[in-house]
């Protein structure tokens, strides 16, 4: 492949992934909408939900917000019955934001119905086109953890604050 059909091949391949996102977001927006959280707001949630009880300044700094902005957002969800208080048993100056039975509920309902919906769209799919995605995907998924490791790109902290999470298949599992 000369240099101009890679090029080709990579702005196809970019457009369809946006195509691929746009569509699949579409379809699960609305599936989204009565949990009624800002994204901000369902990101807290989320990596408080996995990673369990964290400290307001820890979570300001992996959600890139002021920590007054954070603890706004945490009174947000605290009012709404999402996430409450604790104190740090280490260190009692430090509160620490655990999800509620209520905000775990939701996390977990919000994340089997998508997948649940998203495995009905591969269901439409042939045998040959799902076994191509699932190659094309893994191939994707190993550049981008290269080029987020690799000196000079990104800000410095490589994988996302979900990576390491989100890539162990034992997350993936259902209780």
């Amino acid at each position: 492949m000369t240099e101009s059909q890679d090029h080709e091949a990579i702005k196809a391949a970019l457009l369809r992934l946006r195509q691929a996102e746009l569509v699949i977001r579409g379809a699960l927006e609305s599936d989204w909408l009565p949990a009624d959280l800002t994204m901000t707001q369902l990101r807290a949630l989320i990596l408080i939900r996995l990673d369990g009880p964290e400290p307001v300044g820890a979570l300001s700094r992996v959600l890139g917000v002021s920590q007054p902005s954070c603890s706004q957002l945490i009174d947000r969800l605290e009012e709404r019955g999402l996430v409450g208080r604790q104190p740090d048993p280490g260190d009692r100056r430090v509160t620490l934001v655990g999800v509620s039975r209520t905000g775990a509920e939701l996390v977990d309902g919000l994340w089997h119905f998508e997948e649940d919906r998203v495995e009905e769209f591969f269901s439409i799919m042939d045998a040959a086109d799902l076994e191509s995605l699932s190659v094309g995907l893994a191939a994707l998924i190993a550049a981008a953890q290269a080029g987020a490791e690799s000196p000079g790109h990104g800000d410095g902290r490589g994988k996302s604050v979900l990576d390491h999470r989100l890539m162990n298949p034992k997350f993936w599992r259902r209780p």
